[in-house]
């Protein structure tokens, strides 16, 4: 009767971790649900924002909130807004070039 008690008992503290386990901060190797609940997060060394399908799978992937939601969409740049100290586009391909004083698509 007491190996039975003490095998219930053991089995107990096993389910027991394991649910807290599971419960607590993401780590590596965390199990997230397929909920899609999108949240907006940062990965780190990124310069972009992402978008990630819960909150569980950006935690997993270490990657911090920006916002709940899918990220914003980055517009695209407006060619001839981004004109240099020379007057050159870069988002339309110009560069300052110092031998011929001017503008030029390389």
């Amino acid at each position: 009767m007491t190996h039975t008690v003490s095998f219930h008992g053991t089995l107990l503290a096993l389910c027991l971790a394991l649910c807290l386990a599971l419960t607590g901060t993401a780590a590596m190797g965390q199990l997230c649900t397929r909920e899609y609940v999108p949240v907006c997060g940062l990965l780190p060394q990124a310069t972009d924002p992402r978008t990630f399908p819960n909150r569980c799978v950006l935690d997993a992937a270490g990657a911090r909130l920006i916002e709940h939601g899918v990220c914003a969409a980055k517009p695209a740049p407006i060619i001839g807004h981004d004109s240099n100290g020379h007057g050159c586009k870069a988002s339309a391909g110009y560069q300052w070039n110092k031998e011929l004083s001017g503008c030029v698509r390389p």
